[in-house]
C-alpha cells in the first residue's frame, strides 16, 4: 500500500468540520483525507473562502471526496475541494443507481465504487464485482470491516475471512488500483465501537502489503486510535 490517510470523522465532535480534519491529517502527515460530503460539510464549505485548502495543495496531500445523501447536489463542494487536483476522485457506495451516479460524475471525476453490503451475502458481493468489471474506468473501494459486522465467534471471523480474501482476489484480477478502508473491532462489537488496527478481528495484514493496494483510509472518529492504527500500517508497508 503506498500511502495512508483518514477520513473527516476523525472531526465528528466538530461537526464532521473538514477544516479539523485537514488541519489535524497535516499536522500529522497523513497523506491522503476522505471528506464525506454531507449536509454539515455542505454548510461549513458553502460561501467559504477555500484559502485553507492552499495549504493541503502546496503539501501534495490529496484530496477524496465521498457522496453523502444527494450527488447533484454535491458537485459544487466537489468541486470546490478537489479543485487543481490531478486526480479528483468520488467514492459513491454500490447500489441499484450505480450507473446514474457514475453517468453524473464522468468525465468530471473519476468515481469509485465501494462494497456496500452488511456482512458477505454473496449475492450483494456478486453485484459490486460485476459493476466494478461493466465499468472499467471505475475504481475499486474495499471496506474491509463490513465483512465482520455483528460477528460473534473465531469461527465466525475464519470463514469470512476467508471469503473477503476470495473477493479481493477478484478486485485485484481487475488489474486497477485498489483503496482499502479501515477500523478494528472486537467480537460482538456494537456499530461504532471501534478499535485500533490489530486490536480486534479485522485482518488487514496481507492486504495493505498487495502492489495493487493504492491507498488505505483509516475511518475512526477518536485521534489516539487513528495514529495507533498509522503506526501499525507504517511496520507493514
Amino acid at each position: 500500500m503506498h500511502r495512508i490517510g483518514l477520513a473527516n470523522s476523525i472531526s465528528r465532535n466538530e461537526g464532521n468540520d473538514p477544516k479539523e480534519a485537514l488541519r489535524f491529517a497535516l499536522d500529522h502527515g497523513f497523506e491522503v483525507i476522505q471528506i464525506v460530503v454531507g449536509r454539515n460539510v455542505r454548510k461549513n464549505m458553502e460561501n467559504r473562502e477555500d484559502i485553507f485548502l492552499s495549504e493541503v495543495r502546496n503539501k501534495g496531500t490529496e484530496l477524496v471526496c465521498h457522496e453523502g445523501n444527494n450527488i447533484t447536489s454535491e458537485i459544487k463542494i466537489y468541486r470546490q475541494l478537489l479543485k487543481g487536483q490531478k486526480k479528483k476522485r468520488v467514492v459513491i457506495h454500490h447500489s441499484e443507481r450505480n450507473s446514474k451516479k457514475i453517468d453524473k460524475l464522468t468525465p468530471e471525476f473519476t468515481p469509485l465504487l465501494e462494497n456496500y453490503h452488511s456482512g458477505i451475502e454473496r449475492d450483494e458481493i456478486e453485484d459490486w464485482l460485476s459493476s466494478l468489471k461493466l465499468y472499467e474506468k471505475v475504481g475499486p473501494v474495499l471496506d474491509v470491516p463490513r465483512f465482520f459486522n455483528r460477528v460473534n465467534s473465531m469461527e465466525e471471523v475464519v470463514r469470512r475471512k476467508d471469503v473477503l480474501t476470495k473477493v479481493f482476489g477478484e478486485i485485484t484480477s481487475l488489474e486497477r488500483p485498489i483503496h482499502l478502508r479501515f477500523v478494528d473491532r472486537k467480537l460482538e462489537a456494537k456499530d461504532r465501537t471501534w478499535r485500533a488496527l490489530g486490536e480486534g478481528v479485522v485482518p488487514f495484514e496481507e492486504f495493505v502489503t498487495e502492489p495493487l493496494a493504492e491507498t488505505g483510509i483509516l475511518e475512526f472518529e477518536e485521534k489516539r486510535k487513528v495514529l495507533r492504527s498509522r503506526d501499525r500500517l507504517e511496520k507493514l508497508i
